[in-house]
């Protein structure tokens, strides 16, 4: 009987032992791996047990970087709103151009064979994130393009003035790839964007033939237009990330003229639009 109770106790004590060494080594995964666990609404690396830590364990912090803390926290919510402003001096190419001239003008070939300047240009849109994806309706904007040129048209030189003022509105899709880095408190966000819309240009021309002239038309038409693009986004306040980004605008036809003089007029169009290059700037999320 004696020698029962002694084996129970053995066997009671193995059992706690076990039980200890098994709470211990689960507290110890479950602090290793705690942000596969986390709330699906927690973002980026805010889904890190330490950032997550650092909020929940702020009572030897100053007030400040509790109130910092706690407001960062609160932007880790992806279900929300935000706006972003972005500004670059990208290049625009006008090019393939065609002539839709009537009268004496009709054979002339296109003086221009193609346009390459690097335009001041401004985005701004507004949108809301559903977890990793977000819809969002973005406006261009462009400063306005200023082109001469002058060819000898049967011995006479003709001399063409060109301005073009042009912006477009998209309904873009972002997809932004989750998880990549924890440099908590902040983050780092990667995304691809794409888009779709309408363009609208306004184009005026002029033109002097010799001593004649100078003599004036404008147009403006509304094309089909579409972007794609991809940038990174840090976190620089809790509701403020700084953006950069490659972007591609495809604007469609672009026409100049037509200019008339009497019954003959003078109109080329370009098939091509396009702008690309690197813009800067910042998105705020409510």
């Amino acid at each position: 009987m004696f020698n029962n109770k002694q084996h129970n106790k053995s066997y009671l004590s193995v059992v706690q032992l076990t039980l200890f060494l098994f709470c211990f080594l689960f507290h110890s995964l479950s602090h290793a791996v705690c942000g596969m666990d986390e709330d699906d609404d927690y973002y980026g690396n805010a889904e890190t047990c330490p950032f997550k830590n650092a909020v929940e364990g702020t009572e030897g912090l100053a007030p400040g970087d509790v109130a910092f803390l706690n407001a960062v926290n609160a932007t880790r919510i992806i279900n929300r709103w935000y706006m972003r402003l972005m500004v670059g001096k990208p290049k625009l190419k006008i090019s393939d151009f065609d002539n839709e001239s009537g009268g004496i003008f009709t054979g002339l070939q296109a003086p221009i064979g193609s346009i390459n300047q690097n335009l001041l240009m401004a985005t701004l849109a507004g949108g809301y994130f559903w977890e990793q994806w977000a819809l969002e309706f973005e406006i261009l904007f462009s400063k306005r393009l200023d082109q001469s040129e002058t060819i000898n048209f049967a011995g006479i030189p003709v001399t063409g003035s060109f301005e073009l003022n042009q912006a477009a509105a998209f309904l873009n899709a972002q997809y932004v790839f989750p998880r990549l880095f924890s440099w908590y408190p902040r983050r780092l966000q990667l995304h691809l964007d794409a888009g779709a819309g309408a363009a609208l240009k306004a184009t005026s021309s002029s033109l002097t033939v010799g001593a004649v002239g100078p003599i004036s038309g404008s147009t403006r038409n509304v094309t089909a237009a579409a972007n794609l693009g991809a940038g990174a986004r840090y976190q620089v306040t809790a509701n403020v990330l700084v953006d950069l980004a490659y972007r591609y605008f495809f604007l469609g036809k672009t026409t100049f003229g037509p200019i008339a003089a009497g019954a003959n007029s003078l109109q080329f169009s370009a098939k091509k639009n396009q702008i690309n290059g690197f813009f800067v700037g910042a998105l705020y999320q409510f």
